[in-house]
């Protein structure tokens, strides 16, 4: 049965920076894009969900106002869509010493690496993602070892995992997508790890009296401002905040999200039109 609608958005000409065409496509869910050339064509699976042709057809509207000129579309099955997610990732490097492959391609890492091995089922967080590999790059240098985290918009887990490898002593990760969630309590088992998995949104599902000392979240701006306050909450004084999937477009509106919530910026990072940072309470 068909459970993913393809969309190829069409563009008449090559973007070298396609990330405001990738946000558009995760402002409505969808984590997982591929790009294609001649023609450029940015192309994201949609899920057969209830109203999905609605949302369909309201994505189409947003990716024309970002430049698409035409578009292609199909169904496919479960199976269809983890082989395009299979031939599109492969191992690869990130940062000092992180290494993240797939469960079905591990490759030859190296003894001093720190491997991750993930299978993403249909969750974000594959590492080839520029957000992801800032907020990896970030865990190689704040406090993790003996703190304790909590992964916001946790997707495949590997920003949950990546504390856990680096000593976190308790890790928490949550998803208000069910499918995310299995996903990451499959990659904690795969990488024999452990941390609690909640389905949820925000940071309501954890218990009111809780403060952690470090809070990733990679997950889209608006969201982010939105929590902002709560974050503040559970962290303890000077805990850090690891944010990331800010378009540079969107900073200074984000930034001032952030310092209304009484957070101060302590370091930012760019790559291509992506920004992360580090905020404390």
């Amino acid at each position: 049965m068909s459970r993913w609608i393809e969309l190829e958005a069409v563009f008449d000409k090559d973007i070298s920076d396609y990330s405001l065409i990738v946000n558009v496509f995760e402002t409505f869910g969808i984590s997982s894009t591929l790009v294609k050339e001649d023609p450029f064509s940015i192309v994201g699976y949609l899920p057969m969900v209830s109203n999905y042709q609605y949302r369909l057809e309201e994505l189409k509207d947003a990716l024309i106002q970002v430049g698409a000129s035409s578009f292609n579309s199909g169904k496919l099955n479960d199976d269809e869509w983890l082989q395009i997610i299979k031939d599109s990732f492969h191992p690869t490097r990130i940062g000092l010493n992180w290494y993240v492959a797939p469960s079905w391609n591990v490759g030859n890492p190296l003894y001093t690496d720190k491997v991750i091995i993930l299978d993403p089922g249909s969750a974000f967080g594959m590492g080839d993602h520029p957000t992801t590999r800032m907020c990896l790059t970030y865990l190689e240098v704040l406090k993790v070892k003996g703190v304790a985290v909590v992964d916001v918009g946790c997707g495949s887990g590997i920003l949950s995992i990546a504390s856990k490898i680096l000593g976190a002593s308790n890790v928490v990760a949550i998803d208000n997508d069910a499918a995310a969630v299995q996903s990451a309590r499959d990659n904690a088992h795969r990488n024999n790890v452990s941390y609690e998995v909640l389905l949820g949104c925000g940071l309501k599902t954890l218990p009111e009296k809780d403060r952690y000392s470090l809070i990733v979240s990679n997950i889209s701006s608006w969201v982010l401002a939105e929590i902002a306050h709560e974050v503040h909450s559970k962290l303890y004084r000077n805990g850090n905040w690891l944010v990331s999937g800010i378009i540079q477009d969107r900073w200074k509106e984000t930034l001032d999200a952030f310092e209304k919530a009484s957070f101060k910026l302590v370091d930012k990072r760019c790559e291509g039109e992506w920004i992360a940072a580090v905020l404390q309470k």
